[in-house]
């Protein structure tokens, strides 16, 4: 019981409380209370449009006074994938973030998308009860004819897939066996929240209907 009471009130804690202290600095009026309180949304693609404004979100909040800095980065997820260099750029922030960045598949969380999901902090990753995740292998591109450019590509190619192998087993702790088995196998892998948290994606479902309001 204990366990389950530790459960909901981490499900809880992942909500933005109305009590949670707020600053008037930064950002235009509308968006100052989602903003201030370390709300961040990747809802269309990941690429060059949509990661420069998280990645200076994530900055201007660290900037803050440490008394006026959320306690937690809240990332809701509802994007199917993008670009991987810009995804990388984004992973690279939160890494740097001194403050806590949670993740919230809502909706969808695929390909690049999925990558940035399962990179929160350890124990604050969650996907919403209704939501999905969608993992695959590393697409190149490779569409050249010339054997020397090929070549290339291809190290290139094999180069980017040992890099997602290794966020793999960082991030869910599983073998490389397991991980081409269930998360990167030789089609589209369309996973379910409870596979989701067996897998070692995230760290628990965010169930509204057992999250009292």
């Amino acid at each position: 019981r204990n366990r389950l009471n530790q459960r909901s009130q981490q499900q809880v804690s992942l909500l933005p409380q109305a009590s949670e202290p707020v600053t008037k600095q930064v950002h235009n009026a509308s968006s100052d209370s989602v903003f201030e309180n370390g709300l961040l949304f990747l809802s269309d693609d990941v690429d060059e449009t949509t990661v420069p404004p998280l990645v200076e979100a994530i900055w201007e909040l660290n900037l803050l006074p440490q008394e006026l800095q959320p306690p937690l980065i809240r990332l809701f997820i509802n994007s199917h994938g993008g670009s991987m260099t810009d995804g990388v750029a984004f992973l690279d922030a939160m890494r740097m973030s001194k403050i806590p960045i949670a993740t919230i598949v809502s909706g969808t969380a695929g390909s690049m998308a999925q990558i940035i999901a399962m990179h929160g902090k350890k124990g604050l990753r969650c996907i919403t009860s209704d939501s999905y995740i969608m993992s695959h292998q590393y697409s190149s591109g490779i569409n050249s004819s010339k054997e020397h450019e090929i070549n290339a590509a291809y190290n290139h190619w094999a180069a980017t897939s040992g890099t997602f192998m290794q966020w793999y087993r960082k991030c869910t702790g599983k073998s490389d066996k397991y991980i081409r088995t269930h998360m990167q196998g030789p089609s589209d892998s369309f996973i379910t929240p409870a596979e989701a948290v067996k897998h070692g994606l995230v760290d628990f479902i965010l169930d509204f209907n057992k999250v009292s309001k």
